[in-house]
Protein backbone atom coordinates (compact mmCIF):
# COMPACT_ATOMS: atom_id res chain seq x y z
CA UNK A 1 0.00 0.00 0.00
CA UNK A 2 1.52 3.30 -1.09
CA UNK A 3 1.31 5.75 1.83
CA UNK A 4 1.81 9.49 1.43
CA UNK A 5 2.77 11.15 4.71
CA UNK A 6 2.15 14.90 4.64
CA UNK A 7 3.78 17.12 7.28
CA UNK A 8 3.03 20.86 7.22
CA UNK A 9 6.42 22.43 7.93
CA UNK A 10 10.10 21.53 7.64
CA UNK A 11 10.75 21.80 11.42
CA UNK A 12 7.88 19.39 12.09
CA UNK A 13 9.11 17.06 9.37
CA UNK A 14 12.69 17.11 10.66
CA UNK A 15 11.55 16.33 14.21
CA UNK A 16 9.29 13.47 13.14
CA UNK A 17 11.73 11.87 10.72
CA UNK A 18 14.56 12.09 13.25
CA UNK A 19 13.02 9.05 14.95
CA UNK A 20 10.45 7.77 12.46
CA UNK A 21 12.16 5.67 9.81
CA UNK A 22 9.62 3.75 7.71
CA UNK A 23 10.76 0.19 7.14
CA UNK A 24 8.63 -0.09 4.03
CA UNK A 25 9.67 1.40 0.71
CA UNK A 26 6.09 2.32 -0.16
CA UNK A 27 6.03 5.27 2.26
CA UNK A 28 6.56 8.72 0.74
CA UNK A 29 7.14 11.76 2.98
CA UNK A 30 6.42 15.27 1.73
CA UNK A 31 6.23 18.76 3.25
CA UNK A 32 2.69 20.07 2.87
CA UNK A 33 2.90 23.78 3.66
CA UNK A 34 1.50 25.90 6.48
CA UNK A 35 -2.16 26.89 6.64
CA UNK A 36 -5.40 26.00 4.88
CA UNK A 37 -4.60 27.51 1.48
CA UNK A 38 -1.12 26.01 1.11
CA UNK A 39 -2.42 22.65 2.36
CA UNK A 40 -5.26 22.52 -0.16
CA UNK A 41 -3.09 23.46 -3.14
CA UNK A 42 -0.10 21.30 -2.21
CA UNK A 43 -2.23 18.31 -1.24
CA UNK A 44 -3.90 18.39 -4.65
CA UNK A 45 -0.55 18.56 -6.43
CA UNK A 46 0.98 15.77 -4.32
CA UNK A 47 -2.02 13.48 -4.75
CA UNK A 48 -1.77 13.88 -8.51
CA UNK A 49 2.00 13.34 -8.44
CA UNK A 50 2.17 10.26 -6.22
CA UNK A 51 -1.25 8.60 -6.67
CA UNK A 52 -1.19 7.13 -3.12
CA UNK A 53 -3.49 4.47 -1.71
CA UNK A 54 -3.73 6.38 1.54
CA UNK A 55 -2.66 9.70 3.01
CA UNK A 56 -1.60 10.54 6.55
CA UNK A 57 -1.49 14.11 7.84
CA UNK A 58 0.88 14.54 10.79
CA UNK A 59 2.15 17.46 12.84
CA UNK A 60 1.31 19.55 15.89
CA UNK A 61 -2.00 20.94 17.15
CA UNK A 62 -3.37 22.98 20.01
CA UNK A 63 -5.31 21.18 22.73
CA UNK A 64 -8.56 22.59 24.10
CA UNK A 65 -8.33 23.14 27.84
CA UNK A 66 -11.66 21.46 28.55
CA UNK A 67 -10.45 18.14 27.12
CA UNK A 68 -9.53 15.69 29.89
CA UNK A 69 -8.59 12.62 27.81
CA UNK A 70 -5.36 14.03 26.39
CA UNK A 71 -2.43 16.09 27.61
CA UNK A 72 0.29 18.31 26.21
CA UNK A 73 3.07 16.25 24.67
CA UNK A 74 0.77 13.37 23.67
CA UNK A 75 -0.52 12.53 20.19
CA UNK A 76 -3.90 11.31 18.96
CA UNK A 77 -5.50 9.88 15.85
CA UNK A 78 -8.72 11.61 14.80
CA UNK A 79 -11.96 10.23 13.38
CA UNK A 80 -13.50 13.57 12.46
CA UNK A 81 -12.14 16.84 11.13
CA UNK A 82 -14.06 20.10 10.90
CA UNK A 83 -13.48 23.53 9.37
CA UNK A 84 -14.14 26.76 11.22
CA UNK A 85 -14.40 30.08 9.43
CA UNK A 86 -16.36 29.38 6.23
CA UNK A 87 -19.46 31.47 6.81
CA UNK A 88 -20.14 34.91 8.27
CA UNK A 89 -19.28 36.70 11.51
CA UNK A 90 -16.98 35.66 14.31
CA UNK A 91 -17.13 34.43 17.92
CA UNK A 92 -20.73 34.55 19.18
CA UNK A 93 -22.07 35.98 15.88
CA UNK A 94 -20.45 33.33 13.65
CA UNK A 95 -22.70 31.27 11.38
CA UNK A 96 -21.29 28.38 9.37
CA UNK A 97 -22.10 27.81 5.71
CA UNK A 98 -24.59 25.03 6.40
CA UNK A 99 -26.48 27.23 8.85
CA UNK A 100 -26.90 29.78 6.06
CA UNK A 101 -27.96 27.16 3.53
CA UNK A 102 -24.90 27.69 1.37
CA UNK A 103 -23.30 24.87 -0.60
CA UNK A 104 -19.72 26.05 -0.25
CA UNK A 105 -18.20 23.74 -2.85
CA UNK A 106 -20.70 23.26 -5.66
CA UNK A 107 -24.42 23.91 -6.13
CA UNK A 108 -25.60 20.32 -5.76
CA UNK A 109 -23.35 19.41 -2.80
CA UNK A 110 -24.65 19.87 0.75
CA UNK A 111 -22.58 22.19 2.88
CA UNK A 112 -20.89 20.54 5.83
CA UNK A 113 -18.29 21.84 8.24
CA UNK A 114 -17.30 18.31 9.32
CA UNK A 115 -15.88 15.24 7.59
CA UNK A 116 -15.70 11.72 9.00
CA UNK A 117 -12.33 10.06 8.52
CA UNK A 118 -11.11 6.58 9.54
CA UNK A 119 -8.90 6.32 12.60
CA UNK A 120 -6.38 3.48 12.96
CA UNK A 121 -7.57 1.98 16.24
CA UNK A 122 -5.24 -0.99 16.52
CA UNK A 123 -4.09 0.26 19.92
CA UNK A 124 -7.60 1.27 21.09
CA UNK A 125 -6.20 4.37 22.77
CA UNK A 126 -9.48 6.31 22.73
CA UNK A 127 -13.15 5.48 22.33
CA UNK A 128 -15.81 7.81 21.00
CA UNK A 129 -15.51 10.77 18.65
CA UNK A 130 -12.17 12.54 18.52
CA UNK A 131 -12.59 15.66 16.39
CA UNK A 132 -10.00 18.13 15.16
CA UNK A 133 -10.98 21.64 14.05
CA UNK A 134 -9.02 23.20 11.20
CA UNK A 135 -8.80 26.99 11.41
CA UNK A 136 -7.33 29.76 9.26
CA UNK A 137 -6.08 31.60 12.33
CA UNK A 138 -5.27 29.79 15.58
CA UNK A 139 -6.99 30.82 18.80
CA UNK A 140 -5.03 33.65 20.39
CA UNK A 141 -7.02 33.86 23.62
CA UNK A 142 -8.96 31.64 25.97
CA UNK A 143 -12.13 33.41 24.82
CA UNK A 144 -11.53 32.49 21.18
CA UNK A 145 -10.73 28.88 22.05
CA UNK A 146 -13.81 28.57 24.27
CA UNK A 147 -16.05 29.95 21.51
CA UNK A 148 -14.76 27.34 19.06
CA UNK A 149 -15.22 24.53 21.55
CA UNK A 150 -18.85 25.59 22.02
CA UNK A 151 -19.42 25.31 18.27
CA UNK A 152 -17.64 21.94 18.11
CA UNK A 153 -18.41 20.12 21.39
CA UNK A 154 -16.62 16.93 20.27
CA UNK A 155 -13.44 18.79 19.35
CA UNK A 156 -10.19 17.93 21.09
CA UNK A 157 -8.03 20.58 19.49
CA UNK A 158 -7.28 22.69 16.44
CA UNK A 159 -4.81 22.77 13.58
CA UNK A 160 -4.47 24.67 10.30
CA UNK A 161 -4.31 22.04 7.53
CA UNK A 162 -6.12 18.74 8.09
CA UNK A 163 -9.60 19.57 6.79
CA UNK A 164 -8.15 20.81 3.50
CA UNK A 165 -6.24 17.56 2.97
CA UNK A 166 -9.15 15.37 4.08
CA UNK A 167 -11.48 17.14 1.66
CA UNK A 168 -9.04 16.74 -1.24
CA UNK A 169 -8.63 13.04 -0.44
CA UNK A 170 -12.33 12.36 -0.13
CA UNK A 171 -12.98 14.04 -3.48
CA UNK A 172 -10.57 11.48 -4.98
CA UNK A 173 -11.82 8.57 -2.85
CA UNK A 174 -8.39 8.16 -1.22
CA UNK A 175 -8.23 6.98 2.39
CA UNK A 176 -6.94 9.64 4.78
CA UNK A 177 -5.83 9.51 8.42
CA UNK A 178 -4.93 12.42 10.70
CA UNK A 179 -2.55 12.32 13.66
CA UNK A 180 -1.48 15.34 15.65
CA UNK A 181 0.72 15.88 18.67
CA UNK A 182 -0.53 18.41 21.21
CA UNK A 183 2.18 21.02 21.57
CA UNK A 184 0.25 23.61 23.57
CA UNK A 185 -3.09 24.60 25.03
CA UNK A 186 -5.18 26.59 22.57
CA UNK A 187 -5.12 30.27 23.38
CA UNK A 188 -1.79 30.03 25.20
CA UNK A 189 0.71 32.03 23.15
CA UNK A 190 3.51 31.80 25.72
CA UNK A 191 5.84 29.38 23.98
CA UNK A 192 7.75 28.68 27.18
CA UNK A 193 4.75 26.49 28.08
CA UNK A 194 4.76 24.61 24.79
CA UNK A 195 6.10 21.05 24.32
CA UNK A 196 6.65 20.79 20.59
CA UNK A 197 9.47 18.22 20.84
CA UNK A 198 7.58 15.68 22.99
CA UNK A 199 4.44 16.16 20.88
CA UNK A 200 6.24 15.36 17.65
CA UNK A 201 8.09 12.47 19.28
CA UNK A 202 4.69 11.03 20.22
CA UNK A 203 3.57 11.42 16.61
CA UNK A 204 6.68 9.59 15.39
CA UNK A 205 6.04 6.77 17.86
CA UNK A 206 2.45 6.32 16.66
CA UNK A 207 3.55 6.37 13.03
CA UNK A 208 6.19 3.73 13.73
CA UNK A 209 3.56 1.45 15.21
CA UNK A 210 1.35 1.92 12.16
CA UNK A 211 4.15 1.39 9.63
CA UNK A 212 5.11 -1.90 11.29
CA UNK A 213 1.69 -3.45 10.71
Amino acid sequence: MKTLLLIPTKPERDAITATFKPRRSDWIIETLGFGVIAASVCATELLDLHQPDRVIVAGIAGLYRSDTDHKIGDAAWFDSVAIDGIGVGEAATYQAAEELGWAWFQPDAPASSSLTIPRPDFNHDHQGTTQLVTVCSASATLHEAAARRLRFPNAVGEDMESFAVAFACQRREIAVHVIRGFSNLTGDRDKSHWRIGPALHSVADRLSRLSNL
